[in-house]
Parts: C-alpha cells; sequence; structure tokens
C-alpha cells in the first residue's frame, strides 16, 4: 500500500526496486531484460496506455535506489508509475502479502 501523489492510500503491485531497469511493451513487462510472469493479469490485458505521462510507449524506466516501480494489476486503468515515475520507499506504508476474504467470487478483476 502507498500514498499516491495526492495523499490517498492505494494497493499497487511492485514490478521492480531499486537497481532494476524496467520497459514497458505490448506483450507485457521486461525487468532487468526478462519478461516477468504475470498470471494475475487478465489475459488480453495490454500493460500500454496512450496516456502515461512519464513513460512513453516501449521506453525504459531505471529505478533508482530507495524506489519502487509499481504497477496496477487492472492495467487498462491504474495510474501508476507508468504516469508518475518511481515510488520513493517512504511512500510504502505496508505491505499486502494475501486476501483473506471474501473466499467466494475471487476472480480477474478486469474492467469492460
Amino acid at each position: 500500500m502507498l500514498k499516491d501523489r495526492n495523499g490517498v492510500m492505494a494497493v499497487k503491485r511492485v514490478v521492480a526496486s531499486g537497481g532494476s531497469s524496467l520497459k514497458v511493451v505490448l506483450g507485457g513487462v521486461i525487468r532487468d531484460g526478462k519478461e516477468l510472469d504475470e498470471p494475475y493479469i487478465c489475459e488480453g490485458t495490454s500493460s500500454i496506455r496512450e496516456n502515461w505521462t512519464y513513460m512513453s510507449q516501449e521506453s525504459h524506466m531505471t529505478v533508482a535506489a530507495e524506489q519502487v516501480a509499481v504497477m496496477g494489476d487492472n492495467r487498462p486503468w491504474s495510474t501508476d508509475s507508468r504516469s508518475y515515475g518511481p515510488v520513493p520507499l517512504g511512500n510504502v506504508s505496508a505491505v499486502l502479502v494475501a486476501r483473506v476474504s471474501p473466499w467466494a467470487g475471487i476472480r480477474c478483476g478486469c474492467r469492460a
């Protein structure tokens, strides 16, 4: 969990940490030259967005020490490091380890 630039708490997935390079391509996310295995992303979902302000399409991001790059699982609609860049570790307030409840209806939550 982290606070975004407006101070709003958000849950995002850490996709890279300090010293890593990150590239977002049409087929997925590449960290340090290796494509990430992301089974939690809905099939057919693109990680590329047209309205990025930080990363242009298929550009690189290098994450500095004491920072992380984050992305939401609902990639087409998520505001994350593709828009605002790496996040200082000081903005990370908690680590979500597992979803406990509700048990029923756990599914891919992509917007159509």
